[in-house]
């Protein structure tokens, strides 16, 4: 089952020392293949260039950049040609009914009909 990842699921996730791999499997039964968009990628490099943002989570994001060019983590990398994140996480959710969307943004919850896990405390939890 494919699982799509947003920025700030990935950012609240880092925060929380929470292993999104662990968590995915622990609540999905099939095999999960994670997916980042470029775009989101994109935003995560952004992210940690970002003078109002906390160095703390600037370099949790660095971490979690390196570990995905040292393939520590396995993601597919899907390249989309919209130039927003949050419309590229809808078109590619209503290409793909049957993946799964990890995010925190409430509009974009309510944009997409796929399934959705967000977290609640230490774990995620469909929604």
């Amino acid at each position: 089952m494919e699982v799509l990842l947003d920025t700030n699921f990935i950012i609240a996730c880092l925060k929380k020392k929470i292993s999104i791999e662990e968590k995915l499997n622990e609540i999905i039964k099939d095999k999960v293949e994670i997916v980042l968009l470029n775009l989101v990628k994109k935003e995560l490099e952004n992210f940690k260039n970002k003078k109002n943002k906390r160095l703390e989570d600037k370099n949790l994001v660095e971490v979690f950049l390196k570990m995905l060019k040292e393939n520590c983590i396995s993601t597919k990398i899907k390249e989309v040609n919209q130039k927003n994140p949050d419309e590229a996480l809808k078109v590619y959710c209503d290409k793909n009914p049957s993946c799964v969307l990890a995010t925190l943004d409430k509009e974009l919850r309510k944009k997409v009909k796929n399934r959705l896990i967000t977290i609640k405390g230490k774990s995620f939890s469909f929604v």
